[in-house]
């Protein structure tokens, strides 16, 4: 047998026993740098975009809202003036977030909107008749 006195009995090296220039230092995590950051998915970049606060005058008055706030404060707005599509666009996410509060004859007007809103968009476009008509 050969006599090692450089290995003491706790200095085995093996399974579960690393050798001990390898083994970390005391006070010292095995991960320095931590688990790396999540990247951002849409969702959350959504969030953060649609959550940040705004200056806008409203009234006369000049009011910090976040981006969402000021977005349906304007479609408002165009729905009040007559935009047909902002009526429709408010409508629909009026009965998708408040079901409950939606009377029975709603969805029906809510219907007949958004088929007027299809006929403007068709206007836009070369498949409305009118628009045929003027073409030939």
């Amino acid at each position: 047998m050969s006599d090692n006195s450089d290995n003491s009995g706790d200095d085995k090296t093996g399974y579960g026993n690393p050798p001990k220039h390898t083994r970390f230092k005391k006070g010292q995590s095995g991960n320095p740098k931590g688990r790396p950051t999540k990247s951002k998915n849409v969702k959350t970049v959504l969030k953060e975009v649609l959550d940040k606060p705004i200056q806008i005058t409203f009234d006369g008055k000049t009011e910090t809202v976040s981006i969402l706030e000021a977005i349906i404060k304007r479609l408002s707005i165009k729905a009040l003036n007559g935009d047909l599509r902002a009526t429709s666009m408010l409508i629909k996410e009026w009965v998708s977030y408040f079901p409950d509060l939606v009377p029975p004859e709603v969805p029906k007007a809510k219907l007949t909107i958004m088929n007027i809103c299809t006929e403007c968009s068709k206007e836009n476009t070369d498949e409305h008749p009118s628009n045929k008509i003027l073409n030939e």
